[in-house]
C-alpha cells in the first residue's frame, strides 16, 4: 500500500535532480524494491505511515553505506534531504566502522535489519518533534545572535568613543584593541543572517560528510563548557568584589553554580540530532545569560548614563558609588579581561552557528532548488553507494581474535582514541563540573552573608572573595549625625579615627566628609590607606589649610572637591592633582587669587571649577589648558573673558553665572561645540543679525535668562520674531538660580527658597 506513495516522492526527486546523472530505470526497481521491504516493516511494526506520515514537505530518501567493508557487514540507513539528521546517521557509522575495525564490541555485532529499522523509525519521530518547535528554536537563536552583536556593537563604540579622562575614569586598557575586538565579535554575529539570506536565495553549498571527528561533538561541547565555566567564574570573582549590589553579585555567582551542576548531565543524553540541538542550545542559554544577557541589561544602562546622560550625575556620590565600578566592569580592564568576556561568547557562536545552519535546513524554504549531492562519501566509494549493492548478501562476521592484525591508520589517529575515551573523559569533566560549582557556592555564599559588619557610616559595599571584612565603597562621614548616634566614642573623636582600613577596608571610592572640624584637613597617613580613591568631597569643614603632599592620593583620585570653607589660598594637598582630574572649588570667598605656580600644575585637569571664590578677573593661564572641557567660574565678580577662550580645543561648556559681564566674546558665541551658561550677569545687547548667534540661543546653548537682554525681550517679543522667547530667556524660580542649579545633586542656597522648592530637594539628599 505504500508503494503509490514512495513512487509520488521517486518522481518528485528524479525531477529535483536528487540522485546522480547516471541513475538508470533498472537503479528504480532496485530501490523500489529495498524500499518496499524497509517501509512494510515499518508499517506492519510501528504502524509510522500512519502517525507520522504526512512527510510531504520532504523527499525521503534511502541511503546504503558500505561501513565495514573489510568483516563484510552492511549498514542501512534512512535519513532526510536537508534535515539535520544527516550527520548523526554519518556520525554513527563513522563510531561503527572504526569499533569494528578495532574490536570493540558493539551492542549489536549483526546490526539486525530491525534495529536499524527501529533507528530509522526514531528518524521520523525526530522529525514530526523538528516540524513542531524546529522554527520556535531557530528564531531564539538567532535571538540570541541579535542580542549579542548589540552588546559587543554598543561596547565597541564606547570603547572607540572614550576621551582620555573616560581612558583614565574608567581604568580602561588599550581602547583601541578592545573597540577593534569587540566589533570583530558582533561582526560574527550578523554572519548567520548573511547564510540565511544565501539559503533563502537558493545558494547553500554542498553539505560535506561526518567524519570520525565529528562524533567527538560531544568532547567539543564538555571542553568548551568548562572553559565557559572558568571565564564565567573571574567575572562572578570580579562582579564581587567591584559592585556595590552584593545580592547581583551573589546571584551572578549561583547561576555559574547552576550552570556547572546542570549542563554536565546533558552531556550524556543520547547524541540524536533533535536532541543534540537542544542540548547545545540549554548549555548555550545559560552561557549567554551569564556572558551576555546579564553585562548588556545591568552593565550597559548606568554606563550610557554616564557617557550619553546628564552630566548632574556626576554630583552624586551615590551614584558613583553604584554606577562607576559597574563601568569598570564593562570596559575592558586587562588582557584577562578581554579574554574572559569574549571566550564564552565565541565558544557559543560556533554552537549556535551549527544550530542555526541545521535549522534553517529544515524549517526554512530555498526560492531556488540547486542540485547538489548528500550521498556519503568515502575512500572506497568516492562517488557514493553502487546501489546494486542494497540487494547483495550481508557476508558473515569474522570475529576478531587476539592474533588478528588491527590497522593502524584509523585505529591510532587521534580522533578514535578520543571517541573511544569520550565517556570516561566526559564523566571526569562531570566531577570537575560538580566541584567547582561546589567551591564557587562555598566562596559566595560565605563572602556575602558570613562577612563582618560595617559601620553605619558606610554607605555602600562589596564582597570580595578573598577577605571577610568590611569593604566600604562609599564613605559618608556627617560628624552630627555621628555624635548624635552609637557610632561616635571617645576614642574615635576625629575623622581620622573613623577613617581605619580596619573598619572600612582599603577599597573605599569615594569619601564625604561634612560639617566636621577639621580645619588642617585629613592626615597623609589616613588618605594613603585607600589606593582605590576616586573622589573625595570635604563639605562645611571649616578647612583653612591642608599640609600634606598631593602624592598622598593623587594616583587614583580624580575628582577633588572643596565645598564651603574658609580657604585663603590653595593648600599643598591641591598643588599636584591626578592629570586630566577634575577640581572643584565652591564658597571660598578667602580664596582671592591664584598664584601663577599653582596655575602651571593645573595645566592637565579636565574640569576646573571655581565658585564664589572672590575672583575678579578672568585667569589667562586658563587659556592654556589642552584638555579642560568644563569651566565653572559663576559668582565672581568677572568683568571680561579673553577673546582667545574661543581657541580652548577641549572646551565643552562655560558657566558664568552671576558675573559682572557685560558683553561676551563673539567668536565663542559663533563656536557650536560649546553651551554657555551666562545668566545673571549685566548682558544688554546681543548680535541677533548673526545666524550662528541666534541658532546658539533658539537650541539653548546660550543661556541667557535673568540679564537685561531678556528683560527687554521679553517685555518687546516683536524685536526678535524668529526666537520663541520662552525658550531662549525661561524665567528663572530666582535671579540667581538657574535651570542647571535645579536637580543636579548639589545644594546651592541661591536654590533653596520656596519658590524654587528648596532646590528640587538637592539640599534634603544625604551626601548634601
Amino acid at each position: 500500500p505504500c508503494a503509490p506513495q514512495f513512487q509520488r516522492y521517486l518522481e518528485r526527486a528524479k525531477a529535483k535532480k536528487v540522485f546522480p546523472p547516471d541513475w538508470t530505470s533498472d537503479d528504480d526497481r532496485k530501490l523500489m524494491e529495498v524500499a518496499g521491504q524497509h517501509i512494510h516493516f515499518a508499517v506492519e511494526k510501528h504502524d509510522v505511515m500512519e502517525k507520522y506520515g504526512n512527510l510531504e514537505p520532504m523527499v525521503v530518501r534511502l541511503l546504503a553505506e558500505h561501513i565495514l567493508g573489510q568483516v563484510g557487514t552492511w549498514l542501512t540507513v534512512v535519513t532526510l534531504r536537508n534535515g539535520p539528521f544527516h550527520d548523526r546517521v554519518a556520525e554513527t557509522c563513522a563510531v561503527m566502522k572504526v569499533a569494528a575495525q578495532t574490536g570493540v564490541a558493539v551492542r549489536d555485532p549483526q546490526l539486525r535489519r530491525s534495529t536499524l529499522l527501529d533507528k530509522s523509525i526514531s528518524f521520523f519521530v525526530e522529525v514530526k518533534w523538528a516540524l513542531v518547535i524546529g522554527r520556535p528554536l531557530f528564531v531564539l537563536c538567532l535571538l540570541q545572535h541579535a542580542l549579542s552583536f548589540m552588546y559587543f556593537a554598543v561596547r565597541g563604540v564606547l570603547m572607540a568613543s572614550m576621551t582620555p579622562y573616560e581612558v583614565v575614569l574608567l581604568q580602561a586598557w588599550n581602547p583601541l584593541l578592545s573597540s577593534i575586538v569587540s566589533f570583530a565579535v558582533a561582526g560574527l554575529h550578523v554572519l548567520p543572517y548573511v547564510r540565511l539570506c544565501h539559503h533563502c536565495a537558493g545558494r547553500t553549498k554542498p553539505k560535506r560528510a561526518a567524519s570520525v571527528a565529528s562524533s567527538l561533538v560531544i568532547l567539543y561541547a564538555s571542553a568548551t563548557h568548562f572553559l565557559e565555566v572558568v571565564c564565567e567564574t573571574f567575572m562572578a570573582e570580579q562582579m564581587a568584589e567591584k559592585l556595590a549590589h552584593t545580592n547581583i553579585a551573589y546571584g551572578y555567582a549561583l547561576c555559574v553554580t547552576i550552570n556547572c551542576w546542570f549542563t554536565p548531565w546533558l552531556f550524556f543524553l543520547p547524541a540524536s540530532g533533535l536532541l543534540r540541538m537542544l542540548v547545545d542550545f540549554v548549555d548555550c542559554l545559560l552561557s549567554f545569560v551569564l556572558s551576555t544577557g546579564i553585562p548588556l541589561f545591568y552593565h550597559v544602562v548606568p554606563m550610557l548614563q554616564a557617557k550619553f546622560g546628564s552630566k548632574v550625575y556626576g554630583n552624586s556620590f551615590d551614584w558613583l558609588a553604584t554606577n562607576i565600578p559597574v563601568a569598570r566592569f564593562l570596559v575592558v580592564n586587562s588582557p584577562v579581561d578581554l579574554i574572559a568576556s569574549i571566550g564564552p561568547n565565541l565558544s557559543n557562536f560556533l554552537i549556535l552557528w551549527r544550530i542555526v545552519g541545521d535549522l534553517q535546513r529544515t524549517t526554512m524554504p530555498r526560492r531556488h532548488v540547486q542540485h547538489y549531492d548528500i550521498v556519503m562519501r568515502t575512500p572506497a566509494y568516492p562517488r557514493g553507494p553502487d546501489v546494486s549493492d542494497f540487494t547483495k548478501k550481508p557476508a558473515a562476521i569474522t570475529p576478531l581474535t587476539a592474533t588478528t592484525p588491527l590497522p593502524s591508520s584509523p585505529v591510532h589517529s587521534w580522533p578514535s582514541r578520543l571517541c573511544l575515551m569520550q565517556p570516561t573523559i566526559v564523566k571526569v569533566m562531570l566531577v570537575v563540573n560538580f566541584l567547582w560549582g561546589a567551591v564557587v557556592l562555598v566562596f559566595s555564599t560565605v563572602s556575602t552573608f558570613g562577612r563582618d559588619v560595617c559601620p553605619p557610616f558606610c554607605v555602600r559595599m562589596t564582597a570580595p572573595w578573598d577577605h571577610l571584612g568590611c569593604n566600604c565603597l562609599y564613605v559618608r562621614l556627617n560628624c552630627p549625625t555621628l555624635k548624635s548616634g552609637s557610632a561616635f566614642n571617645r576614642s574615635m573623636a576625629s575623622v581620622d579615627g573613623f577613617l581605619d582600613k580596619s573598619m572600612v577596608g582599603t577599597s573605599v571610592l569615594l569619601l564625604l566628609v561634612k560639617s566636621c572640624a577639621i580645619p588642617n584637613g585629613i592626615s597623609a597617613d589616613t588618605m594613603a590607606q585607600f589606593p582605590r580613591l576616586f573622589a573625595f568631597r570635604i563639605q562645611n569643614t571649616s578647612l583653612r589649610n591642608w599640609d600634606i603632599p598631593s602624592a598622598a592620593f593623587n594616583e587614583s583620585v580624580l575628582m577633588i572637591q572643596i565645598f564651603q570653607s574658609d580657604l585663603r589660598h590653595v593648600p599643598r594637598a591641591l598643588h599636584h592633582p591626578h592629570s586630566r582630574s577634575g577640581m572643584y572649588i565652591a564658597d571660598a570667598p578667602d580664596l582671592g587669587t591664584i598664584p601663577p605656580d599653582v596655575w602651571t600644575r593645573w595645566q592637565d585637569l579636565s574640569t576646573l571649577w571655581l565658585a564664589n571664590c572672590n575672583l575678579q578677573t578672568f585667569p589667562e593661564e586658563i587659556l592654556t589648558m589642552p584638555y579642560l572641557i568644563t569651566l565653572g567660574m559663576e559668582f565672581n565678580t568677572i568683568r571680561t573673558i579673553p577673546a582667545g577662550i574661543a581657541d580652548m580645543p577641549a572646551l565643552y561648556s562655560l558657566h558664568v553665572v552671576g558675573n559682572q559681564l557685560r558683553a561676551l566674546p563673539s567668536q565663542l558665541l559663533r563656536k557650536p561645540s560649546v553651551t554657555i551658561y551666562a545668566d545673571g550677569n549685566p548682558i544688554e545687547t546681543v548680535d541677533l543679525t548673526d545666524s550662528r548667534v541666534v541658532e546658539a540661543l533658539a537650541s539653548q546653548r546660550l543661556l541667557l535668562s535673568s540679564t537685561p537682554f531678556c528683560d527687554t525681550l521679553q517685555a518687546s517679543p516683536s524685536l526678535a520674531s524668529s526666537l520663541n522667547v520662552s525658550v531662549v530667556c525661561p524665567k528663572n524660580c530666582e535671579d540667581m538660580c538657574t535651570q542647571f542649579n535645579l536637580g543636579n545633586s548639589v545644594c546651592n542656597s541661591e536654590c533653596f527658597t520656596e519658590s524654587c522648592g528648596y532646590d528640587s530637594g538637592d539640599c534634603s539628599l544625604p551626601f548634601n
